[in-house]
């Protein structure tokens, strides 16, 4: 319980951090549009490279991303190869929506049945599908640093598992469908390779509301296309 107030507040602070950027953002526009025209004001030529600048602040500021990744998923199971994919849509510069899912293969589960056998199976896969509010709060060069928090879902399909951890015994293990909420804060970065593509390295992890509350740890990394 106390790791989950932990990383409730670490996400309120996050917010509250992107808020406070945003807040910074208008101000310094507002003066930056005021000081515009007042030069604009003086030279007539001024307006149209205004006008220029304008749209293509807009035509920078609406912009897509997306992104195809895989690596590891940990969780209080097993870990396993995950691979999933993210849309990001730009709202501001450095402010997005994204939109991602990705799967988790069934990795190895250990049974443990006090006083009688203990083995391992392959559990079940897992899907996982998740709303992000993200922001780019830092860039060093080519590399774009960015937190994002958010909700979604975890779930998992039924399996049925005939586990034979010694020549005499026979077990059927089985695993019940999953559909639990969850929700996910994380960040990460992006490397800059040209105009349009990015390799992107993704951490992020969920706290599963689930009859015991768990969490899963989720590192990934691939191709980013920005549009």
């Amino acid at each position: 319980m106390k790791k989950l107030t932990a990383v409730l507040f670490a996400m309120s602070f996050l917010l509250g951090f992107i808020c406070g950027q945003l807040l910074a953002a208008d101000e310094s526009s507002t003066s930056s549009s005021v000081s515009e025209v007042t030069v604009a004001e003086r030279s007539p030529n001024s307006v149209i490279s205004l006008i220029s600048d304008t749209s293509s602040e807009e035509k920078k500021t609406t912009r897509f991303a997306v992104s195809f990744y895989s690596g590891l998923g940990a969780g209080h199971i097993h870990t396993a190869l995950s691979f999933g994919g993210a849309f990001d849509y730009f709202l501001k510069d450095k402010m997005a929506i994204e939109i991602e899912g990705s799967y988790s293969m069934g990795g190895k589960d250990r049974v443990n049945i006090p006083e009688v056998v203990s083995f391992t199976t392959k559990g079940p896969g897992v899907y996982i599908f998740l709303a992000h509010l993200l922001y780019d709060f830092k860039k060093i060069r080519k590399f774009v640093f960015y937190g994002k928090v958010g909700t979604g879902g975890v779930g998992s399909s039924s399996k049925e598992v005939v586990a034979n951890p010694r020549a005499d015994l026979f077990y059927n293990v089985r695993y019940d469908p999953v559909k639990d909420f969850a929700l996910s804060i994380g960040g990460g970065f992006r490397y800059q390779r040209s105009s349009h593509w990015f390799i992107r390295v993704d951490l992020k992890q969920l706290i599963v509301f689930a009859e015991d509350t768990s969490g899963i740890f989720i590192a990934l990394g691939g191709l980013c296309y920005s549009f």
